[in-house]
Protein backbone atom coordinates (compact mmCIF):
# COMPACT_ATOMS: atom_id res chain seq x y z
CA UNK A 1 0.00 0.00 0.00
CA UNK A 2 2.84 2.41 0.84
CA UNK A 3 4.35 1.79 -2.58
CA UNK A 4 1.14 2.80 -4.35
CA UNK A 5 0.90 5.96 -2.28
CA UNK A 6 4.52 6.83 -3.07
CA UNK A 7 3.91 6.31 -6.77
CA UNK A 8 0.75 8.42 -6.66
CA UNK A 9 2.54 11.26 -4.84
CA UNK A 10 5.49 11.15 -7.23
CA UNK A 11 3.20 11.15 -10.27
CA UNK A 12 1.28 14.12 -8.87
CA UNK A 13 4.47 16.08 -8.28
CA UNK A 14 5.65 15.42 -11.82
CA UNK A 15 2.29 16.42 -13.25
CA UNK A 16 2.18 19.71 -11.34
CA UNK A 17 5.81 20.57 -12.02
CA UNK A 18 5.36 20.12 -15.78
CA UNK A 19 2.25 22.31 -15.70
CA UNK A 20 4.11 25.12 -13.92
CA UNK A 21 6.96 24.85 -16.44
CA UNK A 22 4.50 25.22 -19.30
CA UNK A 23 3.20 28.43 -17.74
CA UNK A 24 6.57 29.89 -16.85
CA UNK A 25 8.17 32.93 -18.39
CA UNK A 26 11.08 30.72 -19.34
CA UNK A 27 8.82 28.76 -21.68
CA UNK A 28 7.36 31.98 -23.09
CA UNK A 29 10.81 33.38 -23.83
CA UNK A 30 11.72 30.11 -25.53
CA UNK A 31 8.84 30.61 -27.97
CA UNK A 32 9.64 34.31 -28.34
CA UNK A 33 13.24 33.52 -29.28
CA UNK A 34 12.00 30.95 -31.82
CA UNK A 35 9.73 33.67 -33.33
CA UNK A 36 6.68 31.64 -32.35
CA UNK A 37 4.89 34.73 -31.12
CA UNK A 38 1.39 33.25 -30.85
CA UNK A 39 2.65 30.55 -28.47
CA UNK A 40 4.73 33.08 -26.56
CA UNK A 41 1.74 35.39 -26.17
CA UNK A 42 -0.48 32.54 -24.95
CA UNK A 43 1.98 31.76 -22.16
CA UNK A 44 3.08 35.29 -21.31
CA UNK A 45 -0.30 37.08 -21.26
CA UNK A 46 -1.55 35.52 -17.98
CA UNK A 47 1.84 36.20 -16.41
CA UNK A 48 1.64 39.87 -17.41
CA UNK A 49 -1.72 40.06 -15.63
CA UNK A 50 0.03 38.73 -12.52
CA UNK A 51 2.68 41.44 -12.85
CA UNK A 52 5.64 39.19 -13.64
CA UNK A 53 8.52 41.39 -14.82
CA UNK A 54 9.98 38.88 -17.26
CA UNK A 55 6.63 38.44 -19.01
CA UNK A 56 6.07 42.20 -19.11
CA UNK A 57 9.42 42.66 -20.82
CA UNK A 58 8.87 40.08 -23.56
CA UNK A 59 5.25 41.05 -24.17
CA UNK A 60 6.42 44.65 -24.24
CA UNK A 61 8.93 43.80 -26.95
CA UNK A 62 6.24 42.01 -28.93
CA UNK A 63 3.89 45.00 -28.74
CA UNK A 64 6.62 47.59 -29.33
CA UNK A 65 8.09 45.79 -32.33
CA UNK A 66 4.80 44.49 -33.75
CA UNK A 67 5.69 40.80 -33.41
CA UNK A 68 2.58 38.67 -33.12
CA UNK A 69 0.35 41.73 -32.75
CA UNK A 70 -0.85 44.48 -35.06
CA UNK A 71 1.91 46.99 -35.69
CA UNK A 72 0.58 50.45 -34.81
CA UNK A 73 1.32 53.42 -32.55
CA UNK A 74 -1.11 52.28 -29.85
CA UNK A 75 0.68 48.93 -29.50
CA UNK A 76 4.12 50.59 -29.56
CA UNK A 77 3.03 52.76 -26.62
CA UNK A 78 1.58 49.74 -24.81
CA UNK A 79 4.82 47.85 -25.39
CA UNK A 80 6.94 50.65 -24.03
CA UNK A 81 4.70 50.88 -20.95
CA UNK A 82 5.14 47.15 -20.30
CA UNK A 83 8.91 47.41 -20.67
CA UNK A 84 8.99 50.41 -18.32
CA UNK A 85 6.94 48.45 -15.79
CA UNK A 86 9.38 45.57 -16.04
CA UNK A 87 12.32 47.94 -15.58
CA UNK A 88 10.68 49.44 -12.49
CA UNK A 89 10.68 45.90 -11.05
CA UNK A 90 14.42 45.80 -11.76
CA UNK A 91 14.31 43.22 -14.56
CA UNK A 92 17.86 43.56 -15.98
CA UNK A 93 17.02 43.26 -19.69
CA UNK A 94 14.27 45.88 -19.36
CA UNK A 95 16.60 48.27 -17.55
CA UNK A 96 19.20 47.86 -20.29
CA UNK A 97 16.56 48.36 -22.99
CA UNK A 98 15.30 51.55 -21.34
CA UNK A 99 18.87 52.86 -21.06
CA UNK A 100 19.29 52.34 -24.81
CA UNK A 101 15.87 53.84 -25.57
CA UNK A 102 16.46 57.08 -23.64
Amino acid sequence: MKTYISIAVTASLLLFSSTSFADSCEQGTYYYNKSQFRSARTILSPLVKKGEACAEYYMGLMYHDGNGVTRNDKNRIKGLALIKSSASKEYPAAIKYMDLYD
